[in-house]
């Protein structure tokens, strides 16, 4: 049986208008306008330990705000040693990444090594420092007070006072929660 397959009369027509439906339908897109870019406001940023040897210092990024900086160790550092960390400042990896340090360089840094820590009775953890703080900017207070709050186990929202032999600064919050 030799039979020989012959197309269906009428399915040009159908084919064309298919072809021709969707044509338009491209040509004429979703119907959604163009938008230009919505400012929404900063990136959430989290701040994580580790009991395993990481902990956080809080550097100032390029746009002019915190950003945690992972330092590992184990056994994980103290506070006290973590705050000693941020008053050296940037290492090189984090220079190269726009990171800075709004805290004292130079002979000051070095008074940094008297930190001590007191929780007074009021519930609030005092931060004391071997130089003048009255005359930090509220972002280096912040670097030293975040640090802190993240490395004391319970202090992440608690508020810290920051003294030093000129006095001590109203208590804070770290700013981040």
């Amino acid at each position: 049986m030799n039979r020989r397959l012959r197309p269906r009369r009428g399915g040009r027509p159908v084919a064309a208008a298919g072809a021709a439906a969707l044509l338009a339908l491209l040509l004429s897109g979703c119907g959604i306008e163009p938008t230009w870019v919505i400012e929404s406001g900063q990136a959430a940023s989290v701040s994580v330990g580790d009991p395993n040897g990481t902990a956080m210092i809080y550097l100032v990024d390029p746009a002019g705000r915190l950003a945690p900086v992972p330092r590992h160790r184990y056994p994980p550092y103290s506070a006290p040693e973590l705050v000693r960390l941020l008053m050296n400042g940037p290492e090189e990896a984090d220079t190269a990444a726009g990171l800075t340090t709004e805290l004292p360089s130079g002979p000051e840094k070095d008074l940094f090594h008297a930190t001590a820590f007191t929780n007074r009775s009021d519930g609030v953890l005092e931060v004391r420092v071997g130089f003048p703080v009255a005359r930090l900017s509220p972002l280096a207070r912040r670097q030293v007070l975040c640090t802190v709050a993240f490395a004391t186990p319970g202090r992440g929202s608690s508020e810290l006072v920051l003294t030093g032999p000129d006095g001590s600064l109203p208590a804070e919050r770290c700013g981040l929660n």
